[in-house]
């Protein structure tokens, strides 16, 4: 089966960072949410693994995050899936406050 060993809380790295550890055997494919929805990466959010020969089946990685703002407040579900089992874990990640009217989440101007 495939379990998440941890999920942990965004961090400032170079890119923000939601650390994570996964144990499976065969290897798990790697999907995220944000807010519910499918993550698309892109070059400024994207999954990166931590190769390392002594790790057997658990794979270490990070969700980076460049330079996010307000507009990526929000959850993000991890989902590790393989062919004997599936695995989800979610973190809120709080980057920065909204610098502009909380009845302007975007801040577009007229």
């Amino acid at each position: 089966p495939v379990r998440i060993l941890f999920l942990k809380d965004p961090e400032p790295q170079h890119h923000w960072c939601f650390p994570f550890a996964v144990d499976s055997n065969p290897p798990a494919t790697i999907k995220w949410l944000y807010n519910n929805t499918p993550l698309i990466e892109t070059r400024y959010a994207y999954t990166e693994l931590i190769r390392d020969a002594a790790d057997g089946s658990i794979q270490h990685g990070c969700l980076f995050l460049n330079k996010p703002t307000h507009l990526n407040n929000g959850n993000y579900t991890l989902i590790v899936e393989n062919k004997l089992g599936r695995d989800q874990a979610t973190k809120n990640g709080k980057f920065m406050d909204n610098p502009f009217d909380p009845f302007d989440p975007e801040g577009i101007i007229p």
